[in-house]
């Protein structure tokens, strides 16, 4: 294969040096034309065999499992789904009598439902109940729970109420309950529930958008229009700022996230920031004293926030809440 390639590239440079043309004789172009095919087919054979040797060298990278795609991207779980494993993990991790058994359901018709209902009607509660029973009376299995704090449990001071006529104990410890019912003379049913609270994901529409041109700060009692500080900034500090309030989480209360205006007494300080975009007009107001804050975008109310210390201290270094007021 070598030596006709070399022997190809011979006689055409040969060809080109030559001063005269003269017409090739009929054998001599036979001749010519065999030895490129010659050459042509060598150099092919080649080829396969370098394509060949790579679709190897790929299979082979694949057996062996190195690939050049990207590893899949792990998902942060979100804010309720993290509050599920917890629930999960707070009934899991319960401590109960000993030789307490567990039961598909309520052990007595009274542990149907809870006796306390804590967080009732928000929407942002992961709720969940199991069922035990265990040899012993009322008074000895409510003392166990009053008096054993594992896991982190803490005892928040409600226990021993009666319940239509029959004694039904409930032992609160933050986010779980323990209800107690006789089931005879000398078994006791125990119904376990969690409440557990979790804040949902703010939507893109109810955070400042990047556009920010400018914020005014502003301090007032009982009527904006009389303020007792203002500040007006634009460029890094307004951006700062915006940054500090789309971080803040959504309050979830009792009755899930709240609007309007929170029950709070004129004469507590307010702070205001007033975001201007080329967009919208974002308004964030908090008392220094009630907690939560009014947010409203245009003019139109929307979920309550949880103002950080950070945003607050931020503030604060920027315009100084007034010492005195009247």
């Amino acid at each position: 294969m070598r030596d006709a390639l070399i022997e190809l590239l011979r006689e055409e440079a040969e060809r080109r040096s030559a001063e005269t043309f003269s017409a090739p004789s009929p054998t001599d172009v036979r001749r010519a034309a065999g030895r490129r095919r010659r050459a042509t087919v060598a150099a092919g054979a080649s080829m396969v065999v370098l394509i060949g040797a790579g679709v190897a060298v790929a299979n082979q990278a694949v057996r062996d499992g190195r690939t050049t795609s990207e590893p899949t991207p792990t998902r942060t779980p979100g804010p309720q789904t993290v509050a599920q494993q917890r629930s999960a993990d707070i009934l899991d991790g319960v401590v109960l009598p000993e030789g307490a058994q567990s039961v598909d359901g309520p052990p007595t018709t009274k542990l149907q439902q809870p006796e306390l209902t804590f967080r009732a009607g928000s929407e942002y509660v992961v709720r969940d109940s199991r069922f035990w029973t265990v040899a012993g009376t009322l008074a000895s299995v409510s003392q166990f729970f009053l008096t054993h704090d594992e896991n982190g449990m803490r005892y928040n001071g409600y226990s021993g109420s009666p319940n239509r006529g029959q004694p039904i104990v409930a032992v609160y410890f933050g986010d779980l309950l323990f209800s107690l019912d006789p089931v005879d003379a000398s078994t006791v049913g125990i119904r376990a529930d969690t409440s557990v609270a979790w804040t949902p994901d703010r939507a893109a529409s109810e955070r400042i958008p990047d556009s920010v041109d400018s914020v005014e700060i502003r301090y007032y009692l009982g009527s904006a229009e009389n303020p007792l500080g203002l500040r007006s900034l634009s460029g890094v500090e307004a951006q700062h700022l915006a940054e500090l309030v789309n971080a803040l989480p959504l309050v979830s209360t009792q009755g899930g996230a709240f609007h309007g205006s929170l029950p709070c007494r004129g004469d507590i300080l307010q702070t205001r920031l007033t975001f201007v975009t080329d967009t919208v007009t974002f308004i964030i107001t908090w008392p220094e004293q009630c907690g939560g804050s009014v947010v409203t975008i245009d003019g139109l109310a929307q979920p309550t926030l949880d103002v950080s210390d950070e945003l607050r201290h931020a503030v604060e270094a920027l315009l100084p809440r007034p010492t005195q007021t009247p």
